[in-house]
């Protein structure tokens, strides 16, 4: 015979009341079970957060973490990769949405002004951080480049003596 609703509440309700008057026990049980159970908690918390991760709700929610700090909805974002077609608004190589992987879409925006400039790739969006955001750090750096475009060695450096 099934228990009935009220009996199942009631029984909670002890339950929590003799949890609460044995803190100190139900405390020391559970460390004790967690110590001599902890690989199976490891394999367990593994395959779990592996689960996890997959679940569609999950991965919209990482793939757009962040963004409200740019001002962007996940809306504007995806207005922004289309409107640049999923592709770095400098190299031109094809980003995921979002996420932590190497291809994933950055946000690249002003640090003065918090600004959003466009979508780039993790290359791009860290060595434009590099150099600083700086314009004129940049052209040094493309006619540093330029300099051994024909594929001179470097000259040494003459010291002064």
């Amino acid at each position: 015979m099934a228990r009935s609703e009220a009996s199942r509440v009631k029984t909670k309700e002890r339950n929590a009341r003799w949890k609460e008057a044995n803190k100190v026990h139900v405390s020391a049980y559970q460390k004790k079970w967690r110590e001599a159970n902890k690989d199976e908690i490891k394999v367990y918390q593994s395959e779990y957060h592996a689960e996890y991760q997959k679940r569609p709700d999950v991965l919209e929610n990482i793939r757009y973490r962040g963004l409200q700090k740019y001002g962007l909805s996940s809306e504007g974002f995806n207005e922004m990769s289309t409107s640049q077609n999923g592709k770095c608004a400098i190299c031109c190589v094809d980003m995921l949405p979002r996420g932590r992987k190497k291809q994933s879409a950055c946000v690249d925006h002003d640090h003065l002004t918090s600004e959003v400039r466009g979508l780039l790739c993790r290359e791009c969006n860290s060595g434009i951080g590099y150099l600083k955001d700086d314009p004129k750090i940049l052209s040094a750096a493309i006619k540093y480049l330029a300099t051994f475009q024909d594929g001179s060695s470097v000259q040494p450096m003459k010291t002064g003596a």
